[in-house]
């Protein structure tokens, strides 16, 4: 998650759980912290607890990798149009949800509602 998001979001931050990531471009950075247990929505049905680091400087507010799409049994649907949907199937539950991709463009994001949405006020520390 960028640093700007967790602000806006006023989530607390764990300073003792720190990673270093590795970049595309093979820069190694540390992580801020780390958000404990952050309640996620993904397509409406789906609600998870993640633990999401922050990143000063990044291109996202919020970045779901291979861990995420293994943990929720990520299916894609490459469409004819070009679009790309993703099937995710909730760990708990089973409950599927079909979520459209968006295309990656380098600027801030315009309003509207996400497919993904962190919530502050949802919060748990387990």
């Amino acid at each position: 998650m960028s640093q700007e998001t967790w602000k806006s979001l006023q989530l607390p931050l764990d300073l003792d759980r720190k990673i270093t990531m590795e970049s595309a471009n093979n820069q190694a950075s540390s992580t801020v912290g780390c958000v404990r247990n952050l309640r996620v929505t993904v397509g409406g049905n789906i609600t998870l607890l993640l633990q999401v680091h922050i990143v000063v400087e990044c291109p996202f507010r919020l970045l779901l990798g291979r861990p995420f799409l293994t943990l929720l049994n990520a299916i894609s649907y490459d469409n004819i149009d070009g679009d790309l949907t993703l099937q995710l199937t909730c760990p708990n539950t089973g409950i599927r949800v079909e979520v459209p991709t968006r295309p990656w463009h380098p600027t801030p994001r315009q309003s509207g509602t996400s497919p993904v949405i962190p919530t502050a006020s949802n919060h748990e520390d387990f």
